[in-house]
């Protein structure tokens, strides 16, 4: 005969602190726990628990908590808070009212109820807790047909703001295509965009992987402080070629005739 499978179970978990009372006002933590005190939780098997009621969750995905969250039994001879007091763990006379010279450890009894799922839910929930997931972020460019991809290399170099350089940096792979978006993004940001540019300087250079790249990016943009454009002659220079050339115009050599 099979025994019949349980749908409904309680999880108990012990808390368990050591201190004393001075002037009525008790002093317990789980820090003050001796080497040969049990841990600062246990299992209802008097076991060490490697979570807390705040870690605690179902032991497999077929289960599910019945209630919201963990409650303190006050079933017992507890006090208000729910402890109960003793003079060490290693005894079984636990009361709920501090007695002195009798009370220099306390314990509380925390349960929590859960339940069986449902045959629908239960295999959703089982797909998706052995599901392994990367715990690097898998960008979204990596995903798309390669029509896509130089769809998307062209939009990246729309970037013509702080704002829409930043977002074109997070979604480039490499950092070659971060370089090409801000050598486009110097070139094309009006003139009222870069006096802000450096205040994002430091966000912009953590987009980049190699510190080669982030010393050139840092050129990039240091040079771009100093002038309007980047890989563009100013106008100053322009006008002073241009005065130069007028005043000193071109010689030709004169032919020799023989007299």
């Amino acid at each position: 005969m099979s025994v019949p499978e349980k749908t409904q179970e309680i999880d108990v978990l012990y808390e368990n602190q050591r201190g004393i009372f001075f002037c009525g006002i008790p002093l317990f933590s789980a820090q003050s726990l001796l080497n040969f005190d049990p841990a600062p939780w246990i299992d209802k098997n008097m076991k060490t628990s490697p979570v807390s009621v705040e870690t605690a969750a179902c032991p497999d995905p077929s289960w599910e908590w019945a209630w919201q969250r963990w409650y303190v039994d006050m079933s017992d001879d507890v006090d208000e808070s729910g402890w109960q007091y003793a003079f060490s763990f290693t005894i079984s006379n636990w009361h709920g009212r501090p007695l002195c010279c009798q009370s220099f450890v306390r314990r509380r009894r925390w349960i929590r109820k859960r339940k069986k799922r449902s045959i629908d839910t239960r295999h959703n929930a089982v797909s998706d807790y052995f599901t392994l997931t990367s715990s690097y972020p898998v960008h979204t460019s990596s995903l798309f047909s390669p029509e896509s991809q130089q769809n998307m290399t062209l939009d990246l170099t729309d970037a013509t703001t702080i704002s829409g350089l930043i977002n074109a940096l997070q979604k480039c792979r490499i950092d070659r295509e971060k370089m090409s978006v801000l050598r486009h993004f110097l070139r094309a940001c009006t003139p009222q965009e870069l006096p802000h540019l450096h205040k994002f300087s430091e966000h912009i250079l953590s987009t980049f992987v190699y510190e080669q790249n982030r010393f050139e990016a840092c050129d990039l943009l240091e040079h771009a402080a100093r002038s309007p454009t980047i890989e563009q002659p100013s106008h100053d220079a322009a006008d002073a070629s241009t005065s130069n050339a007028a005043s000193h115009p071109e010689t030709r050599p004169v032919p020799f005739t023989p007299a």
